[in-house]
């Protein structure tokens, strides 16, 4: 197959064994080496820019297109990868075996790596900003979208992700072992290494702000939200927490290992270190005002709140402790040790 002579540009080896080339088609750029063997390639376009090395073994490849920017390498082996496409900027080997990617797409923008290994990977997306290395090993990624920001490392190995979206900030590493993530969102702040490991993470998510790592082995956290604060380190080992929230104040260090959190959370505030061993935690809350160290050791602590003041240390040691407030005053020092209520 050979270019026409009125086509002003250049094409480069299109060539096909026992399958279909339809429409590759080049103005005032360069294709080079568009390739396919026993499958599919359907219109491969590029407008003022470059696409370099379109191949295809045993499966489909459909609507390769570039505007004035350029397309490096789109593999797929014995699978199929639909409407790879770019405005004004650059996407760099999007590669597929024995699985499906759907719709990677940018404009004026960086998408790097787009991988996938015997799973799907369905719809990347970037407005002016960067993506870098969307993997998928015998899983999904649903919805990668980033605008105006950078999106680094979502990764799965056997398991789900589900819209990972960021406006005007920055989301590193989203990882993701044997379970699911669903909806990591941003709106101009950074969002650091979520992770779960044989478990489920469900709506991590903040307005204007940072959320620092937050990871699961084997249970389940859902929905961490922060709205101009920061929640630094939510960890959970073969347990649950539901809801770590903050409104334009801090959370740092939500912890649980083979137990349950449930609703840590602060306004205009600061929480510090709520951990919990083989135990129960509910309802650590805060409204301006300062929670430092509430631990739990194989027992339950229900409901520690401070309103406009300080709470320092409510520890408890295979027992109860139940209701410690305190309203615009300062509470140092509750513990129990093997059984005791305080109201």
């Amino acid at each position: 197959m050979t270019a026409p002579t009125n086509w002003p540009s250049d094409i480069t080896l299109v060539s096909c064994i026992r399958g279909d080339i339809t429409l590759v088609s080049c103005i005032r750029g360069d294709i080079t080496q568009v390739s396919c063997i026993r499958g599919d390639i359907t219109q491969v376009s590029c407008i003022i820019g470059d696409i370099t090395q379109v191949s295809c073994i045993r499966g489909d490849i459909t609507q390769v297109s570039c505007i004035r920017g350029d397309i490096t390498q789109v593999s797929c082996i014995r699978g199929d990868i639909t409407q790879v496409s770019c405005i004004r900027g650059d996407i760099t080997q999007v590669s597929c075996i024995r699985g499906d990617i759907t719709q990677v797409s940018y404009i004026r923008a960086d998408i790097t790596q787009v991988s996938c290994i015997r799973g799907d990977i369905t719809q990347v997306s970037c407005i002016r900003g960067d993506i870098t290395q969307v993997s998928c090993i015998r899983g999904d990624i649903t919805q990668v979208s980033c605008i105006r920001g950078d999106i680094t490392l979502v990764s799965c190995i056997r398991g789900d992700i589900t819209l990972v979206s960021c406006i005007r900030g920055d989301i590193t590493q989203v990882s993701c072992i044997r379970g699911d993530i669903t909806q990591v969102s941003c709106i101009i702040g950074d969002i650091t290494q979520v992770s779960c490991i044989i478990g489920a993470i469900t709506q991590v998510s903040y307005i204007r702000a940072d959320i620092t790592q937050v990871s699961c082995i084997r249970g389940d956290i859902t929905q961490v939200s922060c709205i101009r604060g920061d929640i630094t380190q939510v960890s959970c080992i073969r347990g649950d927490i539901t809801l770590v929230s903050c409104i334009r104040g801090d959370i740092t260090q939500v912890s649980c290992i083979r137990g349950d959190i449930t609703l840590v959370s602060c306004i205009r505030g600061d929480i510090t270190q709520v951990s919990c061993i083989r135990g129960d935690i509910t309802q650590v809350s805060c409204i301006r005002g300062d929670i430092t160290l509430v631990s739990c050791i194989r027992g339950d602590i229900t409901q520690v709140s401070c309103i406009r003041g300080d709470i320092t240390l409510v520890s408890c040691i295979r027992g109860d402790i139940t209701q410690v407030s305190c309203i615009r005053g300062d509470i140092t020092l509750v513990s129990c040790i093997r059984g005791a209520h305080l109201h």
